[in-house]
């Protein structure tokens, strides 16, 4: 088992093969450069087809951070296995999991990136549920307003298991469009224009413009 931090992204997503594939490096090479600047310690930054992991043992600080990269569209602390073996993952994680979900209501989540695995997700779902409410203490299963949601996803090669989630704001990775200069005023209406450009992948260079005498010095 390896700690770490999963990397959704969607517009990226919907571009052509080539284009989707050179957006899935750009972004990967953005974070890896920006959490190396800020000295965290990285064990790898794995960019796939539909997801990237980072690996670091800082997950929780790392994806706060992560979910407001330009292009991410969510980032969160997962915990990384090996192989499809659902029971396995279960018990190197059942710890961790009793202990965030004690006394709590909660439901578990699974996808199945391979469809052709010999079990169904709602097997899954059913063996760790039950093992939390086995091994825990007043947890209930709540599907309709859970306050803990278990999020697992299966595949044939690696599987990930995370209970908590930050949202981005999704776009594209800085350096992906032509670079442009970004006029700042001073106001809140040229900040917040810079701030969307940013995460439509443009490379910025904000440029303040000091308005005084005209319009006094607040």
């Amino acid at each position: 088992m390896k700690k770490g931090v999963l990397v959704a992204f969607s517009e990226v997503g919907l571009r052509s093969k080539p284009v989707r594939r050179k957006l899935i490096k750009l972004l990967s090479r953005n974070i890896e450069r920006g959490l190396k600047w800020l000295d965290f310690e990285l064990e790898g930054v794995i960019p796939t087809w539909e997801r990237i992991l980072v690996f670091t043992d800082e997950g929780e600080m790392v994806a706060e951070l992560l979910k407001d990269v330009p292009g991410v569209r969510f980032a969160a602390p997962v915990y990384y296995f090996e192989g499809p073996d659902f029971e396995v993952l279960v018990e190197e994680a059942i710890e961790e999991l009793v202990r965030e979900v004690s006394g709590k209501r909660f439901k578990v989540e699974t996808k199945r990136r391979d469809k052709d695995l010999p079990f169904r997700s709602m097997d899954v779902s059913a063996l760790v549920g039950k093992l939390i409410l086995e091994r825990s203490e007043n947890s209930k299963v709540d599907l309709s307003n859970p306050e803990v949601v278990v999020h697992l996803e299966v595949g044939r090669k690696y599987s990930l298991l995370y209970l908590k989630r930050y949202e981005g704001m999704g776009g594209f990775p800085v350096g992906s469009q032509s670079p442009m200069v970004s006029l700042l005023s001073g106001g809140t209406d040229s900040a917040v224009a810079s701030w969307l450009v940013l995460h439509r992948g443009v490379m910025l260079y904000p440029l303040f413009i000091n308005p005084s005498p005209f319009t006094g010095c607040c």
